[in-house]
C-alpha cells in the first residue's frame, strides 16, 4: 500500500547542524538499535549512489560526489557515534525506558574509539 505521509519522530532531537552530520548520523542508523551493526554502515560506492540521489532531488548544486566527500561523512560519523554513546550515559541515569543504555553507549563509544583517529587526518594528501 502506498503511502504518501511522513512521521516525524524524535523531534526533540533536532538541532541545527552540518547537513553533512546528518548524512551520516543517517548512515550510522542503517545498523539499528536494539542488535545495532554497524558494518551494515555504506562503503563510499553506496554513499555515492545514495548522495548522487538526494542532491538529484533536493536540487542541490553539489558537483562533485567523491571519496573526499565521503571521507568528511566518514568524520561526521565518528561524531555521531561520540554524541549517541555520550548521550545514552546520561539516558541511562535519567530515563525509564526499558532500555539498556549503558550497553548502547559502549557500542556507540567503542565506535567512536575505533574511527576516531580518521577525525584529524587532512582529506586530500
Amino acid at each position: 500500500e502506498k503511502n504518501d505521509t511522513i512521521s516525524f519522530i524524535d523531534f526533540a532531537y533536532t538541532h541545527l547542524n552540518y547537513y553533512l552530520f546528518d548524512i551520516a548520523n543517517h548512515f550510522v542508523e542503517y545498523a539499528g538499535v536494539d542488535d545495532a551493526d554497524f558494518n551494515l554502515y555504506p562503503t563510499h560506492d553506496e554513499q555515492k549512489r545514495w548522495l548522487k540521489i538526494y542532491f538529484q532531488s533536493r536540487q542541490m548544486n553539489q558537483q562533485i560526489i567523491n571519496d573526499d566527500l565521503c571521507h568528511l561523512i566518514d568524520k561526521f560519523s565518528a561524531l555521531s557515534h561520540l554524541m549517541w554513546g555520550l548521550w545514552a550515559l546520561v539516558q541511562s541515569r535519567l530515563s525509564q525506558l526499558d532500555f539498556d543504555y549503558i550497553n548502547y553507549a559502549k557500542v556507540r563509544l567503542d565506535c567512536y574509539q575505533k574511527l576516531r583517529t580518521i577525525l584529524f587526518e587532512t582529506i586530500s594528501k
